[in-house]
């Protein structure tokens, strides 16, 4: 389902995602959802993102741990949440912490990439802040 508001405005953003994820797995980089959601909905978000895998029911202070076991399997863990407040630590402990400029100063703080940027009619066009 879609969030409420303007449905074209919902498809944009979504295409963008879609196009964003298609673009890192182009690049050999593996895209995985960890989510609060429940399997059903997991599911259904990481078919329709095209996802390589997903976690599903994993509470906030549950993501630390599950960033922490990526990384001993070998992975390298780069961490955009959609919530910062909760999960900081978890965006702290991956290797590269991703934060949209909008959010909390928590965000901003703890993340090494900052999307920066406004919206405009065809969808959201970040840019990149390092530190």
């Amino acid at each position: 389902m879609a969030p409420s508001g303007d449905s074209s405005r919902w498809r944009i953003r979504l295409a963008n995602l879609l196009q964003a994820i298609k673009t890192l797995q182009n690049n050999g980089i593996k895209c995985l959802l960890l989510t609060g959601d429940n399997e059903n909905v997991a599911f259904a978000v990481a078919q329709k993102l095209a996802m390589e895998d997903y976690f599903a029911n994993v509470l906030p202070d549950q993501k630390l741990e599950k960033v922490k076991q990526l990384q001993q399997a070998g992975e390298v863990v780069a961490r955009r949440p959609v919530t910062v407040s909760t999960t900081a630590p978890a965006l702290a402990q991956a290797d590269v912490g991703i934060a949209i400029g909008s959010g909390t100063d928590v965000a901003a703080e703890t993340a090494d990439i900052v999307l920066l940027g406004g919206k405009r009619s065809d969808g959201y066009r970040p840019t990149l802040a390092f530190r």
